[in-house]
């Protein structure tokens, strides 16, 4: 971890409680929210007798700020989710995914020489169809996310290559961070 550089965090409550240990150990890291790496389907209330999804406003500007994580001004006294949305559909999901992928393929060919090592705390729908999407697998397919499932907790790493926007693969949900009882390997698939 300390070759980590900055630490993108979703909005949602669960990402920015996960986001505190892993900020205890980069002392100096600029953390910052990012509104668009959020869990694929947004924010809802789904009622189960009409099958309607009733968006939410998500964790609003005050209690955010309580983390001391930086945060864009699309999060305010009301949340940061679009209500009036409701659940994002999954294609909504892959081209959210495709504008984050299109966005760190931007930063990594912006840099002269040095390396930059972001982390992403975010969820594993969403984690899957960036995946997806930056190796080219069905940029358009709402059925993407499947290609990679990434579970609570996983670590992935990735390496953008500046020059030529190429991208491979260093790991894959790691869980070597957990203690042995922390988790169901059976559940895991190959780590």
């Amino acid at each position: 971890m300390q070759h980590i550089s900055e630490v993108h965090i979703s909005p949602t409550l669960r990402t920015l409680q996960t986001a505190r240990p892993i900020m205890a150990r980069l002392p100096g890291v600029r953390a910052e929210v990012v509104l668009d790496i959020f869990e694929v389907g947004g924010v809802y209330n789904a009622n189960v007798t009409s099958g309607e999804a009733e968006g939410q406003p998500g964790v609003a500007r005050a209690a955010m700020s309580e983390f001391g994580y930086g945060l864009p001004d699309g999060v305010t006294e009301d949340g940061w989710y679009a209500r009036e949305h409701g659940k994002e559909t999954k294609a909504e999901g892959v081209a959210r995914a495709s504008k984050v992928a299109a966005r760190l393929r931007e930063t990594a060919a912006a840099l002269p020489t040095a390396r930059k090592t972001i982390a992403l705390v975010s969820h594993g729908d969403f984690i899957g169809m960036l995946l997806a999407n930056l190796l080219g697998h069905g940029r358009g397919d709402a059925s993407v996310g499947l290609a990679f499932k990434v579970y609570n907790t996983g670590v992935s790493i990735i390496d953008i290559n500046g020059h030529d926007g190429s991208v491979r693969v260093l790991m894959v949900n790691s869980v070597a961070h957990l203690q042995p009882n922390q988790y169901r390997a059976a559940h895991l698939g190959v780590v």
